[in-house]
């Protein structure tokens, strides 16, 4: 159980990251990130 905290930091870190990179490519008008996305937080 120790290393749990690291685990969800690490997800949460990815997470963030994966959303800020999404929010940038769609300014640019690149979605195909957006198509992935949504698919993977539909299952989540």
């Amino acid at each position: 159980m120790v290393y749990r905290p690291r685990y969800f930091n690490y997800i949460v870190s990815k997470l963030s990251a994966l959303a800020t990179e999404i929010e940038l490519r769609g300014k640019l008008n690149f979605l195909d990130l957006h198509l992935h996305s949504e698919n993977f937080y539909r299952s989540i």
